[in-house]
C-alpha cells in the first residue's frame, strides 16, 4: 500500500506543477523554443506579407481577433499562452503590439473597424515584438512547408 501511496503523490506533484507552468506566462524565448506554437507564429506573419495567396488571405479573414492571434491560426488556449507571454519582466505580448500600433488601434476601434491592415501595420509590429528577423520568414525551407 505504501507504494501506491508514493505513486499517487508523484502523480499529484506533477499535476500541480503542470498546472502552475500552464496559468504561468511564458517568456518570449520560451515561446521561440516551443516548435508548434512558433511556426503558428510564423505562419500568421507569412500569411500577412502573402494577401494575394487566397490561402494566405482566407486565412487572416477567418481570424477573430484585433491582434489575429487567434483561429484558425491557434487554439483558444494556444491564443491565450501567446497573447500572455512576456516579452520583457512585465509586458505581454498584446501590450507590445497596442503600444507598437500607437494611437492608430484607439482610432479604429472608435470606428468600429477595429483590425489592422496586416501587411502594412501588423507585420512591422509583429517583427518588432516577437524579435524576428524578416530572414527567418524567408528561409526556403519555412516558405515550402507553409506553401503546400
Amino acid at each position: 500500500m505504501a507504494k501506491s501511496k508514493g505513486k499517487n503523490k508523484v502523480k499529484n506533484d506533477q499535476k500541480t506543477e503542470s498546472t502552475a507552468a500552464a496559468t504561468s506566462p511564458l517568456t518570449l524565448s520560451e515561446l521561440r523554443q516551443n516548435g508548434g506554437l512558433w511556426y503558428k507564429v510564423l505562419v500568421l506573419i507569412y500569411d500577412f506579407q502573402h494577401q494575394k495567396d487566397a490561402v494566405s488571405k482566407r486565412r487572416t479573414d477567418a481570424t477573430v481577433d484585433s491582434t489575429y492571434i487567434s483561429a484558425p491560426y491557434f487554439t483558444p488556449e494556444e491564443a491565450e499562452v501567446v497573447k500572455t507571454t512576456l516579452v520583457d519582466d512585465s509586458v505581454t505580448i498584446v501590450e507590445a503590439i497596442h503600444t507598437a500600433l500607437g494611437s492608430f488601434t484607439d482610432k479604429r476601434e472608435a470606428s468600429g473597424d477595429y483590425r489592422p491592415c496586416g501587411p502594412h501595420d501588423m507585420v512591422p509590429a509583429f517583427l518588432s515584438c516577437f524579435g524576428i528577423d524578416k530572414a527567418e520568414i524567408a528561409d526556403e525551407r519555412f516558405v515550402s512547408r507553409v506553401a503546400r
